[in-house]
């Protein structure tokens, strides 16, 4: 704790006597780079089903790592148990809008940074009339340099190009490409379901006005080599046994799932003139 005191202030006197001429220095590896932030958001089934090309999984969804300003929680921390009540607010809840908050600066590599965070504009707070239909997103933002000194540079100046949001907007969650076009119509934020039960085959399907589409009535294990179709509601060869067959231009053979030669082709007759 002491040599964590004695760097800050040893950082606020190199800091008070140093000129204001110094040159600023961009780090390479920051001269073109963007602060991406993924806002992850209340993923609906229509985020998440097979159909949706954006589909999140495990890996693009990574979470932060904690530091700091962020107070990561733990089970040491001492929970005072209260009768407090947070009554609902309409008039001052928090809407989408500009909130000055600490960002961790985006330093070179190697470094020992003082500060190492800046307070800058994000876009944050709920929609006003639609929380779980839209979110609050950046409509504009401005490319600024974020000073620091590097303390393993002997507190050399150094800038960093971060971003400032300068404008938000609220945004519906589901888009219009997330939207089956056979089975659905965009509308409202929303993937509105426009078929019926007479959309399915009785004798072996059932309407499922949730997931929009045919389900099937019985759902059966597959033998070896073999996959479930939630389409045909059938056990069809696996894509990946197909997907070999057709690498080698061989075709499947659906009764074994093996990969056989293609049929030879047809001879052409050619009608006597």
């Amino acid at each position: 704790m002491k040599s964590v005191i004695v760097f800050a202030l040893v950082a606020i006197v190199f800091l008070h006597f140093k000129t204001t001429s110094s040159k600023i220095i961009i780090p390479r590896e920051f001269e073109d780079s963007e602060n991406a932030e993924d806002h992850i958001d209340h993923v609906k089934y229509i985020l998440t089903r097979n159909s949706d090309p954006n589909k999140r999984t495990a890996s693009s969804v990574s979470a932060n790592s904690a530091d700091q300003c962020e107070a990561p929680d733990n089970a040491n921390i001492k929970t005072v148990v209260t009768n407090k009540i947070v009554p609902v607010n309409w008039v001052n809840r928090p809407l989408c809008s500009l909130v000055r908050v600490p960002v961790k600066i985006e330093t070179r590599k190697h470094s020992n940074p003082f500060p190492s965070y800046v307070r800058l504009s994000r876009c944050m707070g709920s929609s006003q009339w639609l929380p779980t239909l839209q979110h609050c997103t950046v409509k504009r933002k401005e490319l600024i340099t974020v000073m620091y000194m590097d303390a393993f540079a002997n507190y050399q100046e150094f800038g960093a190009k971060m971003y400032n949001h300068t404008e938000c907007e609220e945004e519906c969650i589901v888009k219009h490409h997330h939207c089956n076009p056979v089975t659905e119509k965009y509308q409202d934020c929303q993937c509105k379901c426009i078929i019926n039960d007479s959309y399915c085959d009785s004798s072996y399907q059932t309407f499922d006005k949730y997931l929009c589409g045919c389900r099937c009535n019985t759902v059966r294990q597959c033998s070896m080599y073999r996959e479930w179709n939630p389409t045909t509601c059938k056990c069809q060869c696996a894509k990946s046994i197909r997907d070999m067959c057709e690498k080698v231009n061989f075709v499947i053979d659906e009764s074994t799932c093996s990969c056989v030669l293609p049929p030879p082709p047809q001879p052409t007759t050619t009608a006597p003139p």
